[in-house]
């Protein structure tokens, strides 16, 4: 052996959470979301291609205040193991989807936001899956036939059940994959951004060499 030390160093890493939610918890959660969805869409006949999603501002109000806090302790968990301190994180939205078969949903981010994320009401095989991308371009540029290395692919693919929380950067590109089950795929979707960013995190991080009297 001629090398006496080698290390890994992570140097771009991007964090996804998964966190699945205990059983008694969920039940109760997917119980209020299933209640007002179900009193504006019949969720038993939701026809192939159709997607209903809700209004995003259901964090304002009590309705889903169990869902809320269970949320918010996950962003915080997650907050912290990035490294940062914690901070005082707030829900600047949250709405519900309803998917019919074949429906997917395209590429998008969350803009304005730190952390996003979803959770799962109701999947099946065939339908629980949601897709990141790489957000390094050059990633892919290199290609092995039948493998998929962990430093270079186009997407990772989180497979979810019911009672699962997702959560990631709001930077973070992601799609969900057609859903080919016959059942209706139901998810909250939401985001958190760090209260008073703009008062109290946004000013430069530098300081010029004249201060004008």
């Amino acid at each position: 052996m001629t090398v006496a030390r080698k290390d890994l160093r992570l140097v771009f890493p991007t964090p996804v959470f998964r966190f699945d939610i205990a059983a008694d918890v969920a039940r109760e959660i997917d119980a209020a979301f299933l209640a007002a969805l179900g009193a504006a869409v019949d969720l038993a006949n939701v026809p192939p291609h159709a997607m209903h999603q809700t209004q995003t501002d259901l964090h304002l109000g009590d309705r889903f205040e169990r869902f809320q806090g269970v949320a918010l302790n996950a962003v915080r968990g997650a907050s912290i193991a990035c490294g940062w301190r914690d901070a005082d994180y707030v829900m600047t939205g949250l709405w519900l989807n309803a998917s019919g078969r074949h429906v997917t949903h395209r590429s998008h981010f969350h803009p304005n936001n730190l952390f996003s994320g979803v959770y799962y009401v109701r999947v099946a095989a065939g339908g629980d899956q949601i897709a990141f991308e790489d957000p390094r371009p050059q990633a892919p540029m290199m290609r092995i036939p039948g493998e998929q290395g962990t430093f270079m692919y186009d997407q990772y693919l989180e497979r979810v059940r019911d009672g699962a929380l997702v959560i990631f950067p709001s930077w973070l590109r992601h799609h969900v994959p057609a859903n080919e089950s016959d059942v209706v795929r139901i998810s909250a979707a939401f985001n958190f951004m760090v209260r008073g960013y703009a008062e109290r995190h946004a000013a430069p991080e530098w300081a010029g060499n004249l201060r004008l009297p």
